[in-house]
């Protein structure tokens, strides 16, 4: 065989060939044994075995994907005419101040303060009766999202890394990167107000969280959180500060956290899709595929979920996850709305009341819709609120926790009552 002849370069190319695949598999078979050993080493509950750093996920085509088994237990909902949403003779938001344009806002019921998070670190704090200007407070990072553990008395904070905080032209929050802070609350109210506290501890994400929700027995917190790779559910205990569990996504889409009222449920928007988690196992069950239009989503009793909708209009639309038949859920209504404006749906604290807020560059609303008694698929809006010569409605729409104050990115404030 002459040196260079066609068998020659065949035969060498095949070896190649072979090699290439064996050491392919090879790498393969490291990296399954490298997550398994991470699983069982690590405290946290946890579906994700690839990768490093706290926010690595699988691969959507992985065998090890925890979300692989529930595509055969997809849902869909049924697409079902709308209604006009209704509306009373409606009533109209007072207006009670205005205060700089917040980042997040949280309620400290124990002192009776509001605590308004700003740029460069600021927290603001404002009595609740007169809402006055009482201080101000610095961190060592801006905090966008706040949350009180009111048992510990501490003061739970998502918080950007410096210039990873992108804002719309509205004041929408488009993007973050950042991580979970933990401060010692009484600490900070009585701290220098010149001097940044320091977090007590601080868990590493570096992601956008989306959400930080209260556990119903008060012990950790929930939060919802996505990087460019991936996304999570995870579950921070508030003794130690630790991540004890977490559930992967894939991110994408808009993405928020709803707890049930009456049960021990948690669901999660996140990939166009409505997920529910049970929180005495921490797995997900039954996944609903939304579509990416849909950009909020408020969990009522009785396993109901009401998801709003951005089409050529803004939809309202009320599912029972307790009804199915084969693999549909028929929504129980569906009622549509001519106002513009990205939305924000918000609980309000009182059962069978929520509010829908919207952000738009002519002018953002607010309104009131409430169930009839007894009756969840008649909803009618009781009250309302709209910008005036002093100012726009515009930026997210924030309820505080004590449930008595709405306030707009731009400033507005408005009594709930």
């Amino acid at each position: 065989m002459q040196p260079g002849s066609p068998v020659r370069r065949r035969r060498l190319l095949v070896l190649i060939i072979g090699v290439v695949l064996v050491f392919g598999i090879a790498v393969g078979a490291m990296g399954m044994a490298r997550g398994r050993r991470s699983v069982s080493s690590g405290g946290e509950k946890s579906t994700s075995m690839m990768g490093k750093g706290p926010m690595a996920g699988v691969g959507p085509g992985s065998l090890l994907n925890p979300l692989a088994r529930y595509r055969e237990d997809m849902l869909q909902v049924e697409d079902i005419p709308s209604a006009p949403l209704p509306a009373t003779t409606t009533g109209r938001f007072s207006e009670v101040g205005k205060v700089p344009c917040p980042l997040a806002v949280v309620s400290d019921t124990h002192t009776g303060q509001l605590l308004i998070a700003r740029p460069e670190g600021e927290i603001l704090l404002f009595d609740s009766s007169s809402l006055a200007e009482v201080g101000v407070r610095r961190l060592e990072r801006t905090a966008y999202q706040l949350l009180i553990d009111p048992q510990r008395r501490q003061l739970c904070a998502a918080t950007v890394r410096p210039g990873r905080l992108v804002l719309g032209s509205l004041g929408d929050r488009e993007s973050a990167v950042g991580d979970l802070d933990v401060y010692d609350l009484d600490a900070l109210l009585q701290g220098d107000p010149m001097t940044p506290q320091k977090p007590r501890q601080r868990l590493e994400l570096g992601a956008h969280v989306t959400s930080l929700l209260l556990s119903p027995w008060g012990d950790s917190l929930f939060y919802l959180a996505e990087s460019p790779q991936s996304g999570q559910i995870g579950r921070i205990t508030f003794e130690d500060w630790k991540r004890d569990a977490v559930l992967p996504l894939r991110g994408g889409s808009p993405m928020a956290l709803a707890l049930a009222p009456d049960a021990p449920l948690l669901y999660a928007l996140a990939e166009g899709r409505v997920f529910v988690v049970d929180l005495i196992d921490w797995r997900m069950v039954h996944p609903l595929n939304v579509g990416s239009t849909v950009l909020g989503l408020l969990a009522g009793p009785n396993c109901r979920l009401y998801l709003v909708e951005r089409r050529r209009d803004l939809q309202l639309i009320l599912i029972d996850f307790a009804t199915r038949k084969t693999r549909q859920i028929p929504p129980l209504a569906r009622w549509h709305s001519e106002i513009d404006g990205r939305p924000y749906l918000r609980a309000s604290g009182t059962e069978g009341r929520m509010y829908l807020g919207t952000s738009a560059v002519t002018d953002g609303r607010i309104l009131a819709i409430e169930e009839t008694q007894d009756n969840p698929l008649n909803i009618t809006v009781t009250t309302q609120a709209s910008g005036n010569r002093q100012g726009l409605l515009r930026g997210p729409l924030f309820v505080t926790n004590d449930g008595k104050f709405l306030l707009r990115g731009s400033g507005q404030v408005f009594s709930a009552f």
